[in-house]
C-alpha cells in the first residue's frame, strides 16, 4: 500500500458522516452548483460522478478532496476554526505494526 493510500484510508477511519448521495446532494445545494460542476472541480468526469452518485458512495480520493473543500467553506462561511487534518508525519494510525 503506497502512504497515499494510507493517508486516505486512515482519514476514513475517523469519519462519522460519510460522502452519500445525500450529503452530496446537499453541498451541491449549499454551493448553489451541479453535479456537473462538482465532477469538474473533483476532476472527475461526468460518468464517474453520475455512477458514484447513483451508488451513494464517492471514492476515497474524491471524499478527502471533499472533506477540505467543506472545512475551508465552513471556515470562510462562519468564522470556525478549521478542522484538524491528518498528516501522514503525525498520524499514528498509518504506522505498519
Amino acid at each position: 500500500m503506497t502512504p497515499s493510500e494510507k493517508l486516505i484510508r486512515s482519514h476514513h477511519i475517523g469519519l462519522t458522516e460519510k460522502w452519500d448521495r445525500g450529503k452530496v446532494a446537499e453541498f451541491c445545494k449549499l454551493l448553489n452548483i451541479t453535479l456537473e460542476e462538482l465532477a469538474a472541480y473533483l476532476n472527475m468526469s461526468n460518468n464517474q460522478a453520475f455512477t458514484a452518485y447513483k451508488k451513494g458512495k464517492f471514492p476515497g480520493p474524491a471524499c478527502v478532496l471533499l472533506d477540505l473543500w467543506e472545512n475551508y467553506y465552513i471556515f470562510r462561511t462562519t468564522g470556525l476554526p478549521l478542522k484538524n487534518t491528518i498528516s501522514p508525519v503525525t498520524d499514528d494510525r498509518l504506522q505498519d505494526t
